[in-house]
């Protein structure tokens, strides 16, 4: 994943010409009904080499483009997609590349999980709202610095998020896999490791002043 333009270049990276240290996210997602689309654009046989030169960006999906520019926003140039990292009609591949998803999932630096995308063509990174009922309360610290408290009612609504990649066993796999995960609600950003949690419920979701968390260790 590299800038180009007004857009990012991508291409396909063999694993064995990476370095085995080299930081990458990985992309938990819903295919949906957009899986036709999907696989016309996905890895094959007879664009495995053009790939290797360019991922022509503007025939990806929304959610697609969307963890790629998650990816380079985080500093990071690489990112693991199932329809973009294994060779779709090859089943020998399949077969080799599936065994795999769990070393895929807990190397990863960082799962880019989209609970709020119910198909690939969706996308994630949008404008979205608080919750209903969420007030917005301006606070200062004795030492000046300027913060927000959000406050809102537990309605049921706040669980729907439960409905969409939550529901696919191997998107529990994935998760519990992952050393670190970015959940992309309706509602909120959830960030995670294996040491602390952190909920953003603004549209935002990058501003650390916004983001809640309990005490305890740094995120790690």
């Amino acid at each position: 994943v590299h800038p180009q333009d007004s857009s990012l270049h991508l291409k396909l990276v063999r694993g064995e010409n990476l370095n085995p240290d080299a930081k990458y996210t990985a992309l938990s997602y819903c295919w949906g009904n957009d899986s036709e689309v999907l696989l016309a654009k996905a890895l094959k046989t007879e664009n495995l080499e053009s790939y290797e030169t360019e991922i022509p960006w503007e025939t990806l999906p929304q959610t697609l483009q969307d963890a790629a520019v998650t990816t380079h926003r985080l500093g990071m140039h690489f990112v693991w997609i199932d329809s973009l990292c294994i060779i779709q009609d090859d089943d020998n591949d399949k077969v080799k590349e599936i065994a795999q998803m769990a070393q895929v999932y807990s190397h990863a630096t960082l799962t880019i999980m989209v609970n709020r995308a119910a198909r690939a063509s969706d996308g994630f990174l949008h404008q979205r709202s608080p919750p209903l009922g969420t007030s917005n309360l301006l606070f200062r610290s004795p030492d000046g610095t300027e913060g927000w408290v959000s406050l809102y009612f537990k309605h049921e609504f706040w669980y729907e998020e439960k409905s969409k990649l939550d529901k696919r066993g191997w998107a529990m796999q994935e998760h519990l896999l992952s050393r670190r995960t970015l959940e992309i609600g309706t509602y909120m950003t959830e960030w995670s490791c294996r040491k602390e949690r952190g909920l953003s419920s603004h549209s935002d979701g990058w501003s650390t002043d916004r983001l809640t968390r309990g005490s305890g260790s740094p995120f790690q």
